[in-house]
């Protein structure tokens, strides 16, 4: 898994929720951005798991709602 096109890659590291609901979802690993095994992506839903975690805004998501609108363009105040 490389690129040559950038000369540095953002990365965002899941919580251990996020991995429980998605096996297979990558993770970062002493700086590297480590691929799994399986085809693809490689990563599943766990419809078990994600029923122990209800959906909820967090507050980016419940700000973003008030100054964004559905295509993701802003809003005009």
């Amino acid at each position: 898994m490389t690129s040559t096109a950038f000369g540095v890659q953002e990365g965002h590291v899941y919580p251990e929720p996020v991995h429980e609901v998605f096996p297979g979802t990558l993770r970062i690993i002493d700086g590297w951005l480590r691929p799994n095994d399986a085809p693809g992506w490689g990563i599943d839903l766990d419809e078990a798991a994600a029923a122990r975690f209800p959906a909820e805004l967090a507050f980016h998501d419940a700000w973003a709602a008030g100054v964004r609108g559905p295509d993701g363009g802003l809003i005009a105040p």
